[in-house]
């Protein structure tokens, strides 16, 4: 007897588990998930990686947007905020001289009050500007220092004033009452 008969002859023996006969299609459908499980894998992936784009993409307009306008997120330059502090300031300071000064000017001729008046509203008109002009460079150190400047001039223009205008008064009071007495 030869070998290739004696296994045949005992093939239920040594292979007692035979493959169904839908062994194939089983076969072909595992296959077929596998690789419909690769697609799934890839398509994850590019998803992932479009999104990983679109956060880029989103990040650099920010970054450029808020530097061509100006940077106003919530941690500035301590230049900047020195700059709003001192304007702040000046800015209070001013307005507590500018009503100070108008009721010193009430009681002088307005041919004397008027030009005074249109003098300072010329400045807030240059001091419009320089703010217009710094909300389109904010990070102009130049123009911060304008407007702390314009602040400091126009204080010290107006605190002048009153001293000039309380020493007119007083110096016109004193003469009217040598002339009266």
């Amino acid at each position: 007897m030869n070998i290739e008969d004696y296994l045949k002859g005992r093939k239920s023996d040594l292979f007692p588990e035979e493959p169904s006969s839908d062994h194939e299609t089983r076969f072909e459908k595992k296959l077929n998930a596998k690789f419909h499980r690769k697609d799934s894998f890839i398509i994850r992936y590019a998803v992932a990686i479009a999104a990983s784009v679109f956060i880029f993409l989103a990040t650099s307009i920010y970054v450029y947007k808020t530097s061509t306008e100006g940077y106003t997120g919530a941690v500035k330059t301590s230049e900047w905020v020195e700059f709003i502090e001192a304007e702040q300031y000046y800015s209070q300071q001013t307005k507590k001289a500018e009503l100070q000064l108008q009721q010193t000017l009430s009681a002088q001729p307005k041919d004397v009050a008027s030009p005074l008046l249109s003098e300072l509203d010329e400045m807030e008109t240059s001091y419009k500007q320089l703010k217009k002009d710094l909300k389109n460079n904010p990070n102009d150190v130049r123009l911060m220092s304008a407007v702390v400047q314009y602040h400091q001039l126009k204080l010290d223009l107006i605190n002048n004033l009153i001293d000039r205008f309380t020493l007119y008064s007083n110096t016109k009071i004193k003469t009217n009452e040598k002339s009266n007495i």
